[in-house]
């Protein structure tokens, strides 16, 4: 069975519905990110967070540590992968994710998400004088790319996790992947 692949803008929501999900199928939920800074401590030896591995090696040796996350996770079956919010920009990645995955875009208001992020500090990709205007436009270009390459927009509008969770749950009981015959 094809992997459930949850990708969408930073704080999306990705990683709890990605944990929620896999306990629901009772499979294995693995985190892009996650797989992306022991790939790259392999290499370098460093212990780095995956924004530490953008800041300090370059966004260069961020894409390629991130192609060689997806492609070792797209390896796996019927397991749930949350990515991380800019893999939309690296379509190779995405791509072979995409090839044993259905590709879930967790879609939410942009409010909700800038909201969301800066309760945790405005991040060094969203401009310091303007983060909303920087951030509605990362969005404006994110946003419709998501879309058109997902095989299942989820709509989120606020919801809590659970109801995200019972709204995926109902999304891929509609598909023809057959998730539907874990529970």
């Amino acid at each position: 069975m094809k992997n459930i692949v949850l990708t969408g803008l930073k704080h999306a929501g990705k990683s709890t519905l990605g944990y929620m999900i896999a306990k629901t199928f009772d499979t294995l939920f693995y985190d892009l990110d996650t797989e992306l800074e022991r790939l790259a401590y392999k290499k370098t030896h460093k212990i780095l967070t995956a924004r530490q591995i953008w800041k300090e090696l370059g966004e260069a040796f961020f894409r390629e540590m991130e192609l060689e996350a997806a492609a070792s996770l797209a390896e796996k079956n019927s397991v749930v992968i949350a990515t991380g919010g800019g893999i939309i920009d690296n379509r190779k990645a995405l791509s072979i994710l995409k090839e044993n995955g259905i590709i879930v875009y967790l879609e939410e208001e942009p409010a909700v998400l800038f909201d969301r992020i800066r309760k945790g500090g405005i991040p060094p990709f969203l401009s310091a004088d303007n983060p909303w205007e920087s951030f509605v436009a990362l969005y404006n270009k994110r946003h419709s790319a998501y879309k058109e390459y997902a095989d299942i927009v989820l709509t989120l509008s606020g919801a809590s996790p659970e109801e995200a969770e019972e709204m995926l749950l109902q999304k891929l009981k509609e598909t023809e992947y057959g998730w539907e015959q874990l529970w």
